[in-house]
């Protein structure tokens, strides 16, 4: 399942050709660093047949990856056509897309046995796609992060109208995403533009001080607890009867943490969803669940450095593994499929896992 190892014999998309995509001038020559990228992806235990992770642009695992899935919804023929048609979208960009250095992991969620989480992860995927091959090549860290965030909202539109009068799909279609943009800034040194909602994580390693940092902090239980500072004592990490429901994506933008630190009406809202053992309390940050009002993604921009590596993974890969093996894995070089064969030696995940490595290589 490599980007470096694709299929023999995988057929070539008919219409991905229909509107060719600029080819990018010769960019930024004062440039301290180049990118170096990997992706891969493997399906979890629990449903083997089929992957609703996503890796945005990455074409080489589009075609015969999307032939093998199966779809239990309502109308099966019509979902696997839109899958498809997403998978022409996204060949069509995927050039462009790695040209401007623009990275992203979906992950699907929803009925995992009918397979509506991998019809909104490939939805927006082909949207993201398709919106941020327009970026132009000019365009600077904050220029960036605007579009990632329009993107985003524009992959949320997409997936709710596909889903909004379907019973099989309402609240179920939903996928996670995280989606960054390399760029170089003013003195020449790597920035990331970034945008995400949910839990799939994105990490920055620095091998000079050996340290990870987890960039995103997840919209789930556990991460509203994180980013609203609440007492550990009083509001400890969830131990529902749901399991899922301490990393299933939640609510996490509430403004009611006062100066003091003292959490107030946050750390009510915290407690009925413990209470009410919730797992998707807020659909804010789900693209597909989320009315075009409502959705919430959160974006940012990063200093980064020559050297650098950027690690996006979704949850069945950072839960397999935890952060201190991650760090061993991108210090000793590893690349995407590298790691999820590591993961495949443990047993393999229980969840889909996906990871995308970008090596921000300084240049001689």
């Amino acid at each position: 399942m490599s980007t470096s190892n694709p299929e023999a014999g995988r057929p070539a998309p008919e219409a991905a050709s229909e509107n060719p995509l600029p080819e990018s001038p010769e960019r930024d020559k004062e440039r301290l660093f180049q990118v170096e990228y990997s992706a891969d992806s493997v399906p979890g235990v629990f449903h083997e047949e089929r992957d609703e992770d996503s890796v945005l642009g990455d074409a080489e695992r589009l075609w015969w990856l999307n032939a093998k899935e199966e779809i239990h919804t309502d109308e099966p023929e019509k979902d696997t056509a839109t899958i498809k048609e997403a998978a022409i979208i996204e060949r069509a960009a995927a050039d462009r897309l790695k040209d401007l250095n623009v990275y992203g992991v979906m992950d699907g969620i929803g009925a995992s046995s009918r397979g509506s989480g991998l019809i909104a992860s490939r939805l927006a995927a082909a949207e993201l796609a398709a919106n941020l091959a327009a970026l132009p090549d000019e365009a600077d860290a904050e220029a960036s992060r605007a579009a990632i965030e329009s993107a985003l909202r524009s992959a949320n539109r997409a997936v709710w109208e596909y889903s909004r009068n379907r019973t099989d799909l309402t609240g179920q279609a939903g996928t996670t995403a995280t989606v960054i943009r390399v760029v170089g800034g003013p003195d020449g040194r790597p920035r990331l533009a970034y945008g995400f909602c949910g839990n799939t994580r994105l990490y920055r390693y620095r091998p000079g001080t050996d340290e990870l940092i987890e960039e995103t902090i997840d919209h789930t239980l556990a991460g509203m607890a994180l980013r609203h500072h609440l007492d550990p004592d009083r509001y400890p990490a969830p131990k529902p009867k749901n399991p899922a429901t301490k990393t299933a994506i939640t609510r996490a933008d509430y403004e009611a943490v006062n100066d003091a630190g003292r959490p107030g009406a946050v750390g009510e809202e915290y407690e009925e969803m413990i209470e009410a053992n919730r797992t998707f309390a807020g659909r804010e940050y789900t693209i597909g669940l989320a009315g075009p009002g409502d959705f919430k993604p959160d974006t940012g921009i990063i200093e980064a450095e020559p050297r650098d590596v950027i690690l996006i993974a979704s949850d069945g890969l950072y839960r397999s593994i935890g952060p201190d093996k991650i760090r061993g894995m991108l210090r000793r070089g590893l690349s995407s499929p590298e790691m999820l064969q590591k993961v495949a030696e443990t047993g393999g995940p229980g969840d889909d896992a996906t990871s995308v490595v970008i090596r921000l290589e300084k240049k001689d």
